[in-house]
């Protein structure tokens, strides 16, 4: 770790191969003390009963004797009727009645651990509640007690879940959900998830709406009611309470249950999430359900693939983030409690667009991007020349006259 001491010192790279080295020119280091205050960023969901339910997150760890105060923050309409700043988190929660969207919320006077404040006169953050978004607790773990969510951005969200499991014929999870109508291509990105159970999942999920089960108790979904679901989610890594000390699985997974009331399974399992940057992707293609894990939310890799034939998804179904801490895997009674687990980034993944190229050589040689058709006229039915990669070589005595490439 950097200190001020370091300031001006000069560093120099030499790169050598058998007989052959350069030096580079010397680099001069700069640290720059941290005299800036934390940014406040904030996310807006529709609570019960016309409440409107702001969180407020923050840009580094503050000090909690000053973002646990409620004169701190004030909106421009309505009237905070619940204030609380959450420590394991860092984020605080207002719910705020009679307001009018879009809302500014002015904080003041938070410091962060060093004692660098926002100014007196206060910074402000506009927020809207979401229009699709929601949240709610699948099985039997009660709302407002041990469950609850601090909105930090449009897309981010501070879960808490005190769950039992999300195993086996029985689901406990803290999930935020939107109804999603045919296919997608959803993603997100777990931050941070704490060391709970070695078997904890914090990531993306789609219900089948009819058999989410919020509320319902244990011994109705053991009878049989749990609900279908896809889930690509990601375990801790390092220690966990369970044993205490066992280590998380530390892996990304693809639990689903196929049919309504079946045990838990799964597509495969794989990778090492490298926290903050665990990223889950689902895309939903008629029946099929593709998960895939990423390190960077660009670069993609295929985990597998489920497709629901025996009980088909719905055409709309509930999809969003979810978090299962597992506290029945938690070894010693007296360590269960609520647990955190931070997403980021959620939304519709965008794909990158490869627009189609092609070029013919001599000698029937054809290089191309995207995928390769063939017709033998040029107003006729083009279709695509099995397993052809670029360079891609017209064999000898074809009498195929025209190509193109598209997507």
């Amino acid at each position: 770790m950097l200190t001020l001491a370091d300031d001006g010192t000069q560093f120099r790279v030499i790169c050598s191969v058998p007989a052959f080295a350069a030096t580079s020119d010397t680099a001069i280091l700069t640290v720059v003390p941290d005299t800036f205050p934390p940014i406040a960023s904030a996310g807006a969901l529709p609570g019960t009963g016309g409440v409107m339910e702001i969180g407020i997150g923050f840009d580094e760890p503050v000090s909690e004797a000053t973002a646990s105060a409620q004169a701190n923050y004030s909106v421009s309409s309505g009237t905070i009727s619940s204030f609380k700043f959450y420590a394991q988190s860092g984020s605080a929660l207002l719910k705020v009645t009679g307001a009018t969207a879009p809302v500014t919320v002015t904080v003041k006077n938070v410091a962060d651990t060093k004692g660098n404040a926002i100014p007196a006169a206060g910074v402000t953050v506009s927020v809207t509640p979401s229009a699709t978004l929601k949240w709610g607790v699948v099985g039997a773990s009660e709302v407002g007690t041990g469950n609850w969510v601090v909105p930090v951005a449009a897309n981010g969200f501070d879960i808490f879940s005190d769950s039992i499991g999300e195993w086996g014929t029985y689901d406990e999870a803290t999930f935020v959900y939107e109804s999603v109508t045919g296919d997608f291509d959803k993603k997100l990105r777990v931050e941070f998830q704490d060391q709970s159970s070695q078997w904890a999942r914090a990531g993306l999920i789609v219900r089948a709406p009819a058999e989410a089960n919020f509320g319902v108790d244990r011994a109705t979904q053991d009878a049989g009611e749990a609900g279908r679901y896809q889930k690509c989610h990601v375990n801790p890594v390092g220690p966990t309470m369970t044993g205490p000390g066992t280590a998380g699985n530390g892996q990304w997974e693809t639990n689903r249950r196929l049919t309504k009331g079946a045990a838990t399974t799964s597509i495969a399992s794989g990778g090492t999430p490298q926290y903050p940057n665990a990223w889950c992707r689902i895309q939903r293609v008629g029946q099929d359900f593709t998960c895939y894990r990423s390190d960077d939310g660009v670069n993609w890799v295929l985990i597998g693939t489920t497709t629901f034939s025996d009980q088909p998804m719905p055409d709309t179904v509930f999809v969003g983030p979810e978090y299962a801490p597992e506290n029945g895997n938690v070894t010693n009674e007296s360590d269960r409690k609520t647990w955190v687990a931070k997403i980021r980034d959620y939304g519709n993944t965008v794909s990158e667009v490869v627009t189609p190229t092609i070029s013919i050589a001599a000698g029937g040689k054809i290089t191309f991007t995207g995928k390769l058709y063939s017709c033998d006229t040029i107003t006729g039915d083009f279709s695509e020349v099995p397993g052809a990669e670029s360079p891609y070589t017209v064999p000898a005595g074809t009498t195929v006259k025209f190509y193109k490439a598209a997507q």
